[in-house]
């Protein structure tokens, strides 16, 4: 075109890009593309990481399917500490979009407003209604992962991260299976940026970790949900079962290996 075109980085952003060019990324693209009439300029950072398995590893078990949101528990002979993250309740920004269709949808129907106007209001539903979520995954797994490398350094062991993924039927094609799938999405590509080994597996929290046998709710509080096998009497908080599933598998693994 033979133009130069100057753009200003966000200061919050250049330092977010010194930092991950500190860490000498493999190799540097920039992609330049139009979307919904705007430029979109992306620096995009690739990094080559191949990490074996831990043989033994500060064991993270990443819950994706709880009802609750993501719930992570970290391991090394016992369990160190459980942390749940909520994602931002949605209610209040699908209101205000819902009322922006509304104003958007009246005035065309009334034929006072430009199509350039049009294209305004819907900028502004779609940022309500995708803005805060993809904000709040970049920095809950951001989070996690500081936490992970903290507390691996602090025991002295490679982390394993073990990421159940979402397939509950009850999920199926929901705005949350969307939100789960992104989080492991990006959880992963963050995890293999810094080497840390990650791996995808199915850990049940309504089957018995010692006999297989389905679960029952013994007891229900505010906080908790007590499951209980039938069978073998196993009992444990409905949210830590897939950690229990998580060591058997890992120990199950190992005695393999």
């Amino acid at each position: 075109l033979n133009k130069v075109v100057e753009i200003e980085v966000p200061k919050r952003a250049l330092e977010w890009l010194n930092k991950r060019l500190a860490e000498n990324p493999d190799r540097k693209t920039v992609r330049v593309f139009e979307r919904d009439g705007r430029l979109i300029i992306q620096i995009v950072l690739h990094k080559r990481s191949v990490v074996e398995r831990p043989s033994d590893p500060l064991l993270v078990v990443v819950d994706l399917n709880s009802s609750y949101g993501i719930i992570v528990h970290y391991w090394d002979s016992k369990l160190i500490k459980t942390e749940k993250y909520r994602p931002p309740n949605r209610s209040s920004k699908l209101i205000y979009a819902k009322r922006l269709m509304k104003v958007r949808d009246n005035l065309y129907n009334q034929g006072t407003i430009t199509q350039t106007q049009i294209n305004v209001y819907s900028s502004l539903i779609r940022k309500a209604l995708s803005g805060s979520m993809k904000s709040w995954i970049q920095q809950t797994v951001d989070r996690i992962v500081r936490r992970v490398r903290r507390i691996a350094r602090r025991h002295g062991k490679e982390p394993l991260v073990m990421i159940d993924v979402p397939s509950d039927e009850s999920l199926r094609g929901s705005s949350l299976q969307r939100t789960l799938r992104s989080f492991a999405r990006y959880l992963e590509n963050v995890l293999s940026w810094y080497g840390i080994y990650w791996e995808e597996t199915r850990l049940y929290s309504t089957i018995c970790p010692n006999c297989g046998s389905k679960l029952r709710l013994k007891m229900r509080t505010r906080n908790t949900r007590i499951m209980k096998c039938p069978k073998c009497g196993f009992s444990a908080d409905r949210d830590v079962v897939p950690l229990y599933w998580a060591i058997k598998n890992h120990t199950h693994d190992k005695s393999l290996g």
